[in-house]
């Protein structure tokens, strides 16, 4: 059977990024060259108000990023737990550690072998399926409420979407998983894993810990869905409630599905933004400002914190 090699893979993979990116960039230039709406209009409006207005709305944007962060620790706390108790602060400083390590990487998969890295090596592989699993409930989240977004937007915008298309979608997933199934002895991804394998680590962890991390994954992405919601608010952006709740939804799906690595990601996340939000007839600049300041204080302030954090993390020896 034919099958590319590693090193065509890679070139395959890097051109696909590019043709992405080249894509994504290209819409936004023309997107932003066929409305009337400045940048400087934008963030003079934004920020035309009174300093009591300022002072609550910051206070709040405070508070919810903090509140992202501290449910994703949280989340990290609890599934470590299934084999070794570590405190709050540890947690903290683990994952944003692992943040900034990834930001380097191609959809951030560097954050498995970089919590590894603070860990003996015989737990090297608990690590790892650990953050797959957490990761996996977090895209578990997202996909349920990227779907009904999505479900949604179809529906009342009437987007034509053929029968042929549909069959297509349905008999794809179908061979996903029957490929899936029958492979599941295979390793899977990362060498010495296998579905089958995963699936037995999983049905150790305890119920409890499922249901927090399910729990923990989910007021997250809210908490972070509110935050979009209300950063549009503050760009003077008027739209109703479901239908911006479910343009942030089914945006955040399907950018979640593209291949990126960090300062790609905002560009990325800023083409499907204005997609998806152009349906609504929302301005193209302030679903830019929006994505460019929710990249800012979720990504790279974080980043910038756990980065301090690399040099004083030592390996654990439990």
């Amino acid at each position: 059977m034919f099958s590319l090699s590693h090193k065509a893979k890679q070139y395959s993979l890097v051109a696909l990024k590019v043709l992405i990116l080249v894509g994504t960039f290209y819409y936004i230039y023309f997107k932003l060259n066929t409305t009337d709406v400045s940048i400087k209009k934008t963030v003079y409006n934004a920020f035309n108000l009174s300093i009591g207005s300022l002072f609550y709305f910051i206070a709040l944007l405070v508070m919810l990023v903090f509140a992202n962060w501290l449910f994703e620790i949280l989340k990290w706390k609890s599934l470590i737990s299934s084999f070794n108790s570590i405190s709050f602060n540890r947690a903290a400083k683990e994952s944003l550690a692992s943040l900034a390590v990834s930001l380097a990487t191609p959809n951030r998969i560097g954050e498995y072998g970089a919590k590894a890295l603070f860990y003996p090596s015989n737990n090297c592989k608990k690590i790892l399926l650990l953050n797959f699993i957490g990761n996996g409930f977090q895209m578990l989240v997202t996909t349920f409420f990227g779907i009904l977004g999505l479900g949604y937007l179809v529906i009342i915008f009437e987007i034509d979407i053929s029968i042929y298309k549909a069959l297509l979608l349905f008999f794809t997933t179908i061979i996903i998983g029957l490929v899936s199934y029958f492979f599941r002895k295979k390793e899977f991804i990362i060498k010495g894993f296998t579905i089958a394998n995963i699936y037995t680590f999983y049905k150790k962890i305890s119920a409890r810990i499922k249901i927090k991390t399910l729990v923990f994954s989910l007021i997250r992405y809210l908490v972070f869905s509110f935050m979009f919601f209300e950063l549009l608010r503050f760009f003077d952006v008027q739209v109703e409630l479901i239908d911006g709740f479910a343009a942030i939804f089914g945006m955040y799906l399907v950018s979640s599905f593209l291949p990126s690595i960090f300062i790609l990601d905002v560009a990325i996340k800023g083409g499907v933004a204005v997609f998806v939000f152009s349906l609504l007839g929302v301005p193209e600049i302030s679903v830019l400002c929006t994505v460019f300041i929710m990249w800012l204080l979720n990504m790279v302030l974080p980043a910038i914190i756990g980065s301090i954090f690399l040099f004083t993390l030592k390996n654990q020896k439990a």
